[in-house]
C-alpha cells in the first residue's frame, strides 16, 4: 500500500460509518478486529495487537481509478517480517470471494519491496509491470480470480 493511500484511508477510517450488518474476517493475530465498510462495500480494517489498542497496521480492499477491487496492506515498522502480512493478505482476500462474491481482486506493489512481493506471490499472479507516476517508481500488478483462488485454497489447507 503506498504512502498516497495510507494518507487517504487513515482520515477515511474515522469518517466511514460502520454497516449495520456484521462482517468479520477471520485473522488469528488481531486483537480486536475492526472493519469498516463504506456504500461502495469498500473495506478499512484497522490491525491491532493487544488490548492497549495499539495501531499496528492498516488493510484494505477498495475500488481504484481503473474500477478494479484492489488489495492493501500497510504495517508499521516494528511488525514488519513477523507474518501479518500473509495472514491479512489471505483474509481480505477470502472476504472478498466469500462474503462480496468479487470475480478477481488485484493488488500493486513497489517492485522494490521484496517482502510484499513475496506476501503477493503466494496467492496472486504477476499480471504486468508499470511505472507509477503518483509515486515515481515501478511497480508490480498481481492478480486472482474467484476461480483460481477456489483452487489455491485447497492446496493452501
Amino acid at each position: 500500500m503506498n504512502c498516497y493511500l495510507i494518507q487517504k484511508l487513515l482520515p477515511l477510517f474515522r469518517k466511514t460509518p460502520i454497516r449495520k450488518k456484521k462482517w468479520t474476517i477471520d485473522l488469528k493475530s488481531f486483537y480486536p478486529l475492526q472493519a469498516k465498510f463504506n456504500k461502495s462495500k469498500e473495506m478499512f480494517v484497522v490491525l491491532q495487537k493487544n488490548r492497549k489498542n495499539e495501531l499496528i497496521g492498516l488493510g484494505a480492499l477498495w475500488t481504484n481509478i481503473e474500477n478494479d477491487r484492489e488489495l492493501g496492506y500497510w504495517f508499521r515498522k516494528k511488525y514488519w517480517r513477523k507474518g501479518y502480512g500473509t495472514e491479512i493478505a489471505k483474509g481480505i482476500i477470502d472476504f472478498g470471494f466469500n462474503k462480496l462474491k468479487l470475480s478477481k481482486i488485484i493488488a500493486n506493489v513497489w517492485i522494490e519491496n521484496k517482502s510484499s512481493k513475496k506476501v503477493l506471490e503466494k496467492y496472486l499472479l504477476l499480471m504486468k509491470e508499470f511505472y507509477n507516476e503518483r509515486e515515481d517508481c515501478i511497480d508490480r500488478r498481481y492478480v486472482i480470480s474467484k476461480e483460481d483462488w477456489k483452487v489455491k485454497r485447497v492446496n493452501l489447507n
